[in-house]
């Protein structure tokens, strides 16, 4: 069954960063500020990595946790980390 399983930030470039669960979009975001990847935050994509690899959104990753019983519910703007872990 497909899960969420780590926050996720794809840049403009369709590049998608990610961290090991816990980590939230902020420290996504900072890694890649480290990296040398200097994007604003309105120019990136804040999403989940999903297990079969692929980026969702968060309103898709929201959907996928609900159906995978990983969560019972998420804000209308979508799934963040503090719904997961």
């Amino acid at each position: 069954m497909l899960e969420v399983v780590q926050a996720a930030i794809r840049d403009p470039e369709g590049k998608v960063h990610t961290l090991p669960r816990p980590a939230r979009h902020s420290g996504v975001y900072f890694q890649m500020m480290r990296e040398g990847t200097p994007y604003a935050s309105d120019e990136v994509v804040k999403g989940f990595l999903l297990s079969d690899g692929t980026f969702a959104s968060r309103r898709q990753a929201g959907r996928v946790a609900v159906k995978a019983g990983q969560v019972e519910k998420y804000d209308s703007s979508g799934l963040i980390t503090d719904d997961l872990w």
